[in-house]
């Protein structure tokens, strides 16, 4: 079994290649990587009691400061609306607290 020290996850990124590759022997890892739409795994085993899997995703989907990019639903004009206003009311507190 890999102690602490040596449980961890690789990320690589090549400006010639369209997808980002991922290599993980960290169970939080491994999991978030099985259960995202976005991610295919490529291989996966277990190397002296650890398990450990190699995937990839579209390179378009990385992002190196958040990670794999979230998609957001279109919000509805109704919802756009209740957004600004609750943006509207919060600047408005806050400029009047200062």
């Amino acid at each position: 079994m890999a102690t602490a020290d040596e449980r961890e996850t690789t990320v690589t990124v090549c400006d010639s290649d369209a997808h980002v590759r991922v290599w993980s022997n960290r169970r939080r890892d491994i999991t978030k990587l099985r259960n995202h739409s976005r991610v295919t795994i490529v291989s996966e085993g277990v190397h002296d009691g650890t398990p450990w899997v190699e995937a990839i995703l579209p390179a378009a989907e990385w992002s190196p400061v958040h990670g794999i990019k979230r998609r957001r639903k279109p919000l509805t004009d109704d919802q756009r609306e209740a957004a600004v206003e609750r943006l509207r009311i919060a600047r408005e507190a806050r400029n009047g607290a200062g």
